[in-house]
């Protein structure tokens, strides 16, 4: 009887530790798609900045380390349009555990901002002139690098998924 209840005990635990490492790896691979989605529309509008924009034209309206605002051709139509992206207060996302969790906005012209992303702890922007140098100046842009970093609503083992997608966008037209 003793062995027989030792045998269950154990393939329980196995059961248990099983089901928690499924569930580890499951949140780990919808933050990780999460983050996929996110970065896929962010690499598509980024690569059109100053596409079709008129030679003499900036291409970036506004520069900040977690906001930019940027014009282009999105659709190859000769219609220039305004993008914008910036981060939602942390207030926000309230209703989960994680602290830090923002939503990353993404506005195309006059339109109501569309929530691009959930998750979003860090989205930080650097700019670079020709020359390679760092820039604050809209008018002197001439590539960007972007660092996004999602994690997921509640922690596992103590930490949250997170996932970080790092980039250097060059226009399309350059």
């Amino acid at each position: 009887m003793a062995v027989r209840g030792a045998i269950v005990y154990i393939v329980l635990t196995m059961n248990i530790s099983l089901n928690e490492l499924l569930y580890e790896k499951a949140q780990y691979a919808i933050v990780k798609q999460t983050s996929a989605t996110v970065a896929d529309i962010i690499r598509n509008d980024f690569r059109s900045f100053g596409y079709n924009v008129p030679g003499g034209t900036p291409s970036f309206l506004l520069v900040d380390t977690s906001r930019v605002r940027f014009i282009g051709d999105l659709d190859n139509d000769l219609a220039i349009d305004t993008i914008e992206y910036y981060l939602g207060p942390v207030t926000e996302m309230a209703s989960t555990p994680n602290p830090d969790d923002r939503i990353l906005y993404r506005r195309r012209n006059s339109s109501t901002p569309f929530e691009c992303g959930h998750g979003v702890t860090r989205f930080f922007l650097q700019y670079y002139d020709a020359g390679g140098s760092a820039t604050s100046v809209p008018a002197d842009v001439y590539y960007l690098s972007i660092k996004l970093v999602m994690q997921g609503p509640t922690q596992l083992n103590g930490y949250y998924p997170t996932t970080v997608w790092d980039t250097l966008i060059l226009p399309s037209n350059s």
